[in-house]
């Protein structure tokens, strides 16, 4: 299967966020940084050590061989609390850039 987001991702219109693994066998962990310079809004991305495109952390060699072992695990927290440091700074920001334009110039 080929797809290429990259005309959905110069169209987007809300944050944006890529997370994937350095042992991610079905996306390059490369097209993280590429995705950032194509994205016209905030951009946070993630490569995470020893994670898989399931998001698991595996400490064996990358290989969807070991999709069903690691589906048998919780998703690695390390993912949940990126997420959500990425969810409140991008909540803060909108809230900054709110206040500012209620205030008015100054």
């Amino acid at each position: 299967m080929s797809y290429d987001p990259a005309d959905s991702l110069r169209r987007a219109r809300v944050p944006v966020m890529a997370l994937t693994g350095d042992k991610d066998v079905q996306v390059d962990p490369a097209d993280v940084e590429r995705m950032g310079h194509l994205v016209p809004t905030p951009f946070t991305g993630h490569v995470v050590a020893d994670l898989t495109h399931l998001l698991r952390t595996d400490d064996g060699p990358a290989s969807v061989r070991r999709y069903k072992q690691q589906m048998r695990r919780p998703m690695a927290p390390v993912v949940g609390e990126l997420i959500i440091e990425a969810a409140r700074g991008w909540i803060h920001d909108r809230d900054r850039d709110r206040d500012r334009a209620s205030n008015g110039p100054k």
